[in-house]
């Protein structure tokens, strides 16, 4: 986990899933930007960069082994009570527009701690 980013929620697989199945998920993502990424938008142009870091890190065995150890010290380590991006899991900065990480909308998951962020940035997209 780098800085909060939990790259196995960015390839939206399972901790537990085989490198064949990330591989898989890493295409079917990699299918919805262009063969040319260099005409994006910075915005999609930092999604496009973190899907590649993390399909490079999940795929390979040695580096998600480390990436696993960090994760999981990471982890336990985290602050309880922060509100998370809900595509990357990243920490969202107060007052920011936007995930700093992928570039999402304020959208977060809705729970005890956040309902409150979780209500006013669903009111804010249904106007």
């Amino acid at each position: 986990m780098v800085h909060g980013l939990d790259l196995y929620r960015l390839l939206v697989v399972d901790q537990h899933a085989e490198a064949i199945t990330i591989a898989r998920q890493y295409r079917r993502l990699r299918a919805l930007f262009p063969d040319d990424p260099s005409a994006l938008a910075p915005e999609p142009w930092r999604r496009f960069e973190l899907l590649q870091v993390a399909g490079r890190i999940l795929t390979d065995p040695s580096l998600r082994a480390i990436y696993n150890e960090l994760h999981a010290s990471a982890t336990a380590s985290m602050q309880k009570g922060v509100v998370r991006c809900a595509s990357c899991g990243a920490p969202l900065q107060v007052g920011e527009p936007c995930c700093l990480y992928c570039g999402l909308l304020r959208l977060v998951e809705p729970n005890s701690a956040c309902d409150a962020v979780w209500r006013w940035t669903a009111g804010r997209r249904a106007s």
